[in-house]
């Protein structure tokens, strides 16, 4: 999968969780996920390089446990993950 295939697989993987992905131009900020009025919101900041903006976007998924599983997505929170774990 191409670089531009992975990020949109990963945005539709976030947006099919229900977070809310925007698009902007933020200067070279970097992408980062944020919770606003109770609900996740992903920037994806297009003034970085492909790339740059698939490592982010892949690490973000990583961590918030935005798991590809064939064409369904899983989302298990980070903490609930640690607390299983314990």
């Amino acid at each position: 999968m191409h670089s531009v295939e992975r990020i949109r697989f990963l945005l539709d993987a976030a947006k099919e969780q229900g977070w809310v992905v925007r698009e902007e131009w933020l200067s070279g900020a970097g992408c980062s996920v944020c919770e606003l009025r109770g609900a996740r919101v992903l920037f994806v900041d297009l003034s970085l390089p492909t790339s740059e903006v698939l490592s982010q976007l892949e690490e973000i998924c990583r961590d918030a446990a935005v798991v590809p599983m064939g064409n369904a997505v899983a989302y298990e929170p980070a903490a609930y993950r640690q607390r299983k774990t314990a």
